[in-house]
């Protein structure tokens, strides 16, 4: 493949572009020296046609491929993208780095799209900020990693279905085309085809973890189980109990089907929370295993991203929101109407939010809750004959201090609630 960016002179390899400074017009289209020092902490590239090749400034031009993303960090003279000249084949066009710096796109590639999106004159391509603060770089991984939510309300319901047009950033014009563009998706750690597919969805006021697969690689039955392990050591465990249904076809992976488990708020909290390191599909008819491993801190980013977006998106869309404060009971499990059960009372002596909670063992639930963070402690607790009716008293708790709550089962109570909560569960 001829490169044609290797034929120019050193001073015009970026002639392609006119350079400007973010805060002023852009200059009217001329031959630059690429190679001078620039006061300014941006550079701003700006496409011209005019400093073509004389036999190609005919031609339209589009970014074939961009070898960096929003956010990413680049040294001078290091490859950013590759031009694609209309109707030109065997010719490319490499663009460098002029500077060290941090990269914002404001021009994506469209190498899978059918009609080319064409650069036009004096349109802005892309800046490298030369001291890009946290702030900057956040705001850039933000829009890299971008979320978008399709909302659908059911007038006779009431009722509304969250879920998602595009997750971390996926579009239609990715290199490989999977058509689930609403999910992540992870492949084994031993390089063969496996994978875990899932995203987060709201259906009538539930928050569920769906979980796809393409019949290809493996089938997902009840009884199966999905497991994410946090560098902080917690564990999160999702038991398959629904048949799968089908989702959709793709030509390469075969028939798409999905499931879904209902999450509760604590499952919540830690994906929005802590960072994911490995996950594990344990089969229930075969017993076989297979695992991942999450290493790239720009993909647990993401995740993190997607839970606190869906968390504050349910917050603002579903009317008196609560997300499930326990995980439901199979039937095949021990009958809940036995089982003793604690409501307790705990503070967070950082910032003096207390915790309205649910557990079977209270003080092995404090514990837990100390290893992540040593500042709680248990206040007070209350035992009831059995689940059922301890989380009826939950549930009216939450429901009282409803206009209290921070997240999930944290509220930001007066002394006088405090004092009324002890009373309550003590007596």
């Amino acid at each position: 493949m001829q490169t044609v960016g290797r034929h120019l002179k050193k001073t015009t390899m970026f002639n392609l572009f006119k350079k400007k400074k973010p805060t002023k017009p852009a200059p009217p289209a001329k031959t630059v020296d690429t190679t001078q020092d620039e006061p300014d902490d941006a550079i701003t590239y700006i496409y011209s046609a005019s400093v073509l090749p004389e036999q190609y400034q005919h031609r339209r031009v589009s970014i074939e491929q961009w070898e960096k993303a929003d956010g990413d960090i680049v040294k001078k003279g290091e490859h950013l993208c590759k031009l694609e000249l209309e109707n030109v084949y065997g010719v490319s066009i490499k663009i460098e780095a002029l500077a060290d710096g941090v990269l914002e796109i404001f021009k994506y590639s469209s190498n899978s799209v059918l009609y080319p999106a064409f650069l036009t004159e004096n349109e802005k391509v892309c800046t490298i900020y030369k001291d890009a603060d946290k702030q900057k770089i956040l705001e850039l991984k933000n829009k890299r990693f971008r979320n978008i939510p399709i909302v659908k309300p059911d007038y006779f319901s009431g009722t509304k279905e969250i879920k998602w047009e595009s997750v971390a950033g996926r579009k239609k014009s990715d290199s490989y085309d999977t058509g689930i563009y609403d999910s992540f998706i992870f492949f084994t750690d031993d390089n063969n085809w496996d994978k875990l597919i899932f995203t987060f969805n709201n259906l009538d006021n539930k928050d569920f973890i769906i979980f796809k697969y393409p019949t290809k690689d493996y089938k997902l039955t009840v009884g199966s189980k999905i497991s994410f392990l946090f560098e902080s050591g917690e564990i999160l465990e999702f038991e398959i109990t629904n048949k799968p249904h089908k989702h959709s076809e793709h030509s390469d992976w075969g028939h798409i089907f999905e499931t879904r488990v209902q999450l509760i708020a604590e499952e919540l909290e830690i994906l929005k929370t802590k960072t994911f390191s490995r996950w594990q599909i344990e089969f229930a008819k075969t017993g076989k295993k297979i695992t991942g491993v999450i290493e790239s801190p720009d993909t647990q980013f993401s995740v993190n991203k997607l839970a606190k977006e869906y968390y504050d998106l349910v917050q603002r869309e579903i009317t008196d929101y609560q997300p499930l404060t326990g995980k439901q009971k199979n039937p095949s499990d021990t009958n809940p109407e036995s089982e003793e059960c604690y409501v307790y009372l705990m503070i967070d002596l950082t910032n003096n939010y207390h915790k309205i909670g649910i557990s079977n063992k209270p003080e092995y639930r404090e514990k837990t809750l100390q290893s992540e963070k040593p500042t709680i402690e248990m206040l007070c607790n209350k035992r009831f004959p059995n689940r059922k009716i301890a989380n009826s008293f939950e549930q009216a708790l939450h429901q009282s201090y409803a206009d209290k709550r921070i997240r999930g089962e944290w509220f930001n109570l007066t002394d006088k609630e405090v004092q009324e909560l002890k009373e309550t569960l003590t007596s």
